[in-house]
């Protein structure tokens, strides 16, 4: 039952995710006027090659390519895209005329696209004349210096975009040639740069915001089931944890959409308490009749730290994640009671199942998820399934202590 429930929330995820746009406040450019309504909200590398435009919420969709308008922009988001003729990247070697985003605008103007190959490409113009692509290129050379890495292959890169900048920058006396020594491939450092230079010729008509690293905190509360898979001298017995237990606690949320709109981190500390019952049946090594039932009592203080992938469109978002975690063992006890049965007399003794020195400090494991947000109230509601997979709660290797968990969690970000 617990496998159904994930997979009917991936099928959900799946479907989430292939059937919705993302319409947003926007304009489009066409023919010199500015007409506003919505635009489609889309990844970087489909924005490139067509806008999907409407008046209105009630008005028809109509899609444009870069040959036929001259560019477009969302309002909040602050984006600003243009119809571009992109110097050549493809086998082809043929310029294709593209929207590429302005990062920044000026005597000096800086644009980026993502290819059909997923790879961030950077251009570089002054004015109205022809884009020039900043880029690097990796190549492979022998060593011929005499050490021990002599003949060895290496590789090596040319950084290409530096001279560019060089050149499109001499009429700008505060940029020095150690200035662009220090300027990597990037959004933030190419855009500093081009900034520098078109406030040097007191040039500069639009910038695109820089965004650091956004931190968000929510709560999270659900419910979980796990199952311990117990080794004793050499056997496996599994021990079930017959009752659903809540689990609650808060995470804190990572992302940068100067990088990726879809790529996130969350970090999370919950807490659980596991209670697991098992028997074992009779030792034919001991006379009579043996029956043996244990049992433990652990509370967990859970903290995993996931990489989420979330589609970054519509108002229903499916996401994906998956990392380590760390579960710390804040409290616990454990039995295991014998009884013993031989000619109608029967005795019974108890004891740890676990001393507290068998306990792990620290139990490591892998989870993983998936789920969809909803916003309420502007902020995003979301429910989701997880699996995780730990080594245990002891560190003997008598006592491998394998633990499975489900959990169906609801979280809010604040």
């Amino acid at each position: 039952m617990k496998q159904l429930y994930i997979t009917l929330l991936l099928a959900l995820v799946g479907t989430a995710g292939f059937a919705q746009k993302d319409f947003r406040p926007g304009y489009l450019v066409q023919n010199g006027d500015t007409l506003t309504g919505l635009v489609d909200y889309r990844g970087a590398k489909q924005s490139s090659n067509v806008v999907i435009f409407k008046a209105n919420q009630n008005a028809s969709e109509q899609a444009f390519g870069p040959e036929h308008v001259q560019g477009f922009g969302f309002d909040k988001e602050q984006k600003l895209f243009q119809s571009k003729l992109i110097p050549a990247f493809d086998s082809l070697n043929t310029p294709q005329t593209l929207f590429a985003e302005v990062l920044v605008k000026g005597q000096a103007n800086l644009y980026f696209l993502r290819d059909p190959m997923q790879q961030d490409r950077f251009y570089i113009s002054k004015g109205s004349a022809a884009l020039q692509e900043l880029r690097v290129e990796d190549f492979k050379q022998k060593n011929m210096k005499q050490g021990h890495k002599y003949g060895n292959t290496m590789l090596m890169r040319r950084e290409l975009y530096k001279p560019v900048l060089f050149h499109n920058f001499m009429d700008c006396n505060t940029i020095k040639e150690a200035d662009i020594d220090k300027v990597v491939l990037g959004y933030n450092s190419l855009t500093a740069i081009v900034k520098k230079y078109n406030q040097c010729v007191g040039q500069e008509e639009y910038s695109k915001p820089q965004q650091k690293i956004k931190v968000g905190i929510g709560a999270v509360a659900g419910v979980s089931s796990s199952s311990l898979s117990f080794t004793v001298d050499g056997e496996e017995h599994l021990f079930k944890d017959n009752s659903v237990k809540p689990i609650a606690g808060f995470f804190f949320h990572f992302s940068k959409p100067t990088f990726s709109e879809k790529i996130s981190l969350q970090a999370e500390m919950l807490f659980t308490s596991l209670y697991y019952e098992g028997n074992t049946g009779d030792n034919p090594t001991i006379p009579g009749t043996t029956t043996t039932e244990n049992w433990l009592d652990v509370k967990h203080l859970k903290i995993p730290v996931m990489l989420r992938y979330s589609y970054p469109r519509g108002t229903l978002r499916p996401y994906l994640h998956f990392g380590p975690v760390v579960n710390v063992i804040i409290a616990k006890d454990s039995e295991t009671k014998t009884t013993t049965s031989l000619g109608g007399t029967s005795r019974t003794s108890s004891k740890k199942l676990l001393e507290d020195d068998d306990y792990r400090n620290f139990a490591l494991g892998l989870i993983g998820g998936a789920g969809l947000s909803y916003p309420v109230f502007g902020k995003p509601l979301s429910l989701e399934a997880r699996y995780e997979r730990n080594n245990g709660i002891s560190h003997f290797n008598m006592h491998s202590t394998r633990i499975t968990s489900y959990s169906l969690l609801l979280s809010y970000k604040l």
